[in-house]
């Protein structure tokens, strides 16, 4: 359910970002759902990021760790169904992904008598050195590297590297040239909207799309949000990094949005 909270979350930024009120949250109403669906239990810091008929995925957010291509993430697996008879309920992992030549290798792991990583140490396992092991294409493995480094592409955007492109104060837009790709009349670029008079999100890292011949303007579901202003602090949530981005095309709806699209179309030189 976090997830759709955050996705309703970022919509309420859209359409205040577009000019419209933003609309106020109802949570989903309970319903019965395995233990997957609780992710409050482990802490708000874990994320939930893939299943399969034998357990449930989670990773760290606030553990990830990134240096150049390569990406360390503590993961949890909370093992479910059939797989609830064996000795380990649950496991706590550090990984490590190379983000560049889809490879990762395990660190570190401990199984735990329970799930969420508690109840008695079954078994552990660390090696600082260990081989590194080709991603196999559509396993878990492959999603969960998928979404770790989707992350860390955000994530590890340099503070040099934003250029204002409109704003004030209280609301700013920023846009990370080096991430500027144009194929045709379609161009891709990372915005920062920095808000630090907010109480919780003060800023919020997303992926847009622009048609410039159709001149509208296409929101992705790779976003991340901030504590702090400027992609700093906390990092609070993000969208669904697994899936192929859907993009909800739209016109520019206000003097912001008309700034962005038209930065996005004809960026200034790097």
């Amino acid at each position: 359910m976090r997830r759709h909270a955050y996705i309703v979350v970022a919509l309420a930024c859209w359409l205040s970002l577009s000019g419209f009120p933003a609309p106020d949250y109802v949570p989903d109403q309970p319903k019965e759902q395995k233990q997957l669906k609780e992710p409050r239990k482990l802490g708000q810091e874990w994320e939930y990021v893939s299943s399969t008929d034998t357990a449930d995925y989670f990773i760290n957010l606030q553990t990830i760790r990134s240096s150049g291509q390569f990406v360390r993430v503590w993961g949890l697996d909370n093992w479910t169904g059939d797989y609830k008879n064996k000795r380990n309920l649950s496991s706590k992992w550090l990984d490590e992904y190379d983000c560049v030549n889809e490879q990762r290798r395990t660190i570190s792991s401990t199984d735990y008598g329970d799930q969420n990583g508690t109840g008695d140490v079954v078994d552990s396992y660390s090696n600082f050195s260990a081989a590194w092991h080709a991603i196999t294409p559509d396993s878990i493995g492959s999603t969960v590297w998928k979404f770790t480094c989707r992350i860390h592409e955000l994530h590890a955007i340099d503070p040099s590297q934003w250029t204002k492109v409109t704003g004030n104060d209280e609301r700013a837009l920023y846009a990370a040239l080096s991430t500027h790709r144009r194929e045709g009349r379609l161009v891709r670029l990372t915005v920062l909207l920095d808000e630090p008079d907010q109480l919780l999100i003060r800023s919020e890292k997303m992926v847009y799309e622009f048609h410039c011949g159709r001149k509208e303007i296409g929101s992705t579901n790779r976003f991340m949000f901030y504590s702090d202003p400027f992609g700093r602090g906390t990092l609070l949530g993000v969208g669904d990094m697994t899936k192929p981005d859907e993009t909800m095309w739209r016109t520019p709806k206000n003097r912001l949005e008309e700034a962005l699209l038209k930065f996005a179309c004809q960026p200034p030189k790097k």
